[in-house]
């Protein structure tokens, strides 16, 4: 009796199997990432060019990291079968080399 009862069981429990695939959400990380709000200048930017550099390459700096969020989270949705165009991931040579400012 009590192997019956386990198959029952095993039955029914087989029968609520769900078919739907697992809810995945994207990286919190690259939703903060495009969150990020973007540098504030400050007036030494008038007056100092280290000043002027410094917030010209964080300017930069928080572009990539917005652009690259963006690129990662437009995959994520169209791998999720949604129809998105997605523009090449930057190289890796291209976030290590310095921002030239003028």
């Amino acid at each position: 009796m009590p192997l019956k009862s386990i198959v029952i069981a095993l039955f029914f429990l087989t029968a609520c199997k769900t078919t739907e695939p697992p809810k995945v959400l994207p990286s919190h990380l690259d939703i903060e990432a495009v969150a990020q709000a973007k540098p504030k200048p400050t007036a030494a930017i008038l007056t100092d060019p280290k000043a002027n550099d410094l917030y010209n390459h964080e300017v930069e700096a928080w572009g990539d990291r917005i652009h690259a969020a963006g690129l990662r989270l437009c995959r994520f949705y169209k791998d999720l079968g949604e129809a998105v165009t997605c523009g090449p991931a930057p190289t890796p040579e291209a976030r290590e080399k310095p921002v030239h400012t003028p």
